[in-house]
């Protein structure tokens, strides 16, 4: 399938695709090049520091988890 990209460089994922990958209006994307290949995929909030994505803490903007909060509070004194 061939789309093509508008003058901001800009294109539609075609509605099968967005079904399929459950995105809808707002959601956020990861899009990655490799060589000349674009990977784009749903994005998901994890952990800074071990990609979990459950029991996840906002701190400071970022995400954390409780286990690496757990571990970041032995190493203090």
């Amino acid at each position: 399938m061939k789309n093509e990209v508008d003058a901001l460089g800009r294109f539609v994922i075609p509605i099968k695709y967005r079904r399929k990958m459950n995105i809808h209006p707002g959601d956020e994307l990861d899009v990655k090049l490799s060589k000349e290949t674009l990977y784009i995929k749903k994005s998901y909030p994890v952990c800074i520091f071990c990609e979990e994505t459950e029991e996840l803490v906002l701190y400071e903007e970022k995400m954390l988890c409780k286990k690496c909060i757990g571990n970041i509070r032995k190493l203090t004194p």
